[in-house]
């Protein structure tokens, strides 16, 4: 078994030899925690690739610390300069041309790389105290449900986990926004906390939107992570819905419903509603607020899925804001092949 490490200066000081000796190591950001290793060496970003069961054609995000670094890895124009501005440090990831740095293993052959500067304060330490760039791919198998928490991790991985630093639950609970700016007109590749209205008007622009299905085959390389149409899957199967409304339409009306099926619901439900299902229901948020759904959208999930349900159930939220993210992680974690 891998130790785990705190946040003490002590602890974070072997958090940097282990990084610096070419190992891998689990660090918290503010959205998931990531798989972290030197982005620039193959021979390290090689091992994430394997913890992880990674396809070698789904490239990983740099994490930078700053412009200075940015510019090491990539070559960022004014659009990108200005997003910089805005929401660095913070969950905005920019696809922009590499630089020949930059290992092919990390952008899968592309001659584009995603990059974004972290705001958690102890990946910035570690950062800081590298004084490198660190790839950091969500620190869990690949395409199952990411992790919120470091506790996430060890059951992800078992007794073999990778060593953790336990920065406590992230902040915000779900993945980046990315934004391809490697053309001329920018576009959303994946929705996530900082909204899509925000980047357009720093822009000064319309960004394009892919159709709610039109994400990457398994058999072509995207741009960046998170954009294969099946992804953050639960080990039992998950059924959403269009909206609240049709979920419960379906609990009052459907005769079939496995005993034991779990339903998630964006607020407290009255129960009582449905006494002779069989049904155990979970809440998103005490008050039904997009962000705290968000935030623990991804430990509930992974909660209810230790339970080995035959079913779970939820439905989407409003298509606005977060939660299009939120629904976009839904699409992906129900999708069927």
């Amino acid at each position: 078994m891998q130790r785990d490490f705190g946040v003490s200066p002590e602890d974070l000081s072997c958090v940097v030899k282990i990084l610096l000796s070419g190992q891998i190591v689990a660090l918290p950001t503010e959205t998931v925690y990531g798989l972290a290793c030197l982005a620039l060496d193959e021979f390290a970003v090689a091992k994430v690739y394997k913890a992880k069961q990674r396809p070698a054609n789904d490239p990983l995000i740099i994490h930078v610390s700053d412009l200075r670094e940015t510019k090491l890895v990539c070559r960022p124009d004014q659009r990108a300069i200005s997003l910089i501005e805005a929401f660095w440090p913070g969950p905005l990831t920019l696809v922009l041309p590499k630089n020949r740095i930059v290992p092919p293993i990390v952008t899968s052959g592309l001659s584009t790389v995603a990059v974004r500067s972290p705001a958690h304060p102890v990946f910035r330490k570690v950062l800081n105290l590298v004084n490198a760039p660190l790839a950091a791919p969500s620190a869990n198998p690949f395409g199952k449900v990411s992790p919120t928490k470091a506790e996430h991790i060890k059951q992800s991985f078992g007794d073999e986990h990778p060593p953790v630093v336990n920065g406590g639950p992230t902040q915000i609970g779900i993945e980046s926004t990315v934004v391809d700016l490697s053309s001329k007109r920018a576009r959303i590749l994946r929705p996530g906390p900082i909204d899509v209205d925000a980047i357009s008007a720093i822009l000064g622009e319309e960004l394009e939107i892919p159709k709610v299905n039109g994400t990457c085959d398994k058999f072509k390389t995207p741009l960046s992570p998170g954009l294969l149409a099946k992804h953050y899957q639960p080990e039992s199967p998950l059924q959403i819905f269009s909206n609240n409304e049709d979920l419960m339409a379906y609990l009052k009306s459907e005769p079939s419903i496995p005993a034991a099926t779990y339903v998630i619901t964006h607020s407290p439900l009255n129960e009582i509603c449905f006494p002779s299902k069989g049904l155990k229901f979970m809440h998103l948020s005490e008050t039904g607020n997009p962000a705290e759904i968000a935030k623990n959208f991804f430990a509930i999930l992974r909660e209810v899925d230790t339970h080995s349900p035959p079913r779970i159930l939820c439905p989407l939220l409003p298509d606005t804001g977060i939660g299009s993210a939120v629904n976009d992680r839904l699409r992906k974690a129900s999708y069927k092949d």
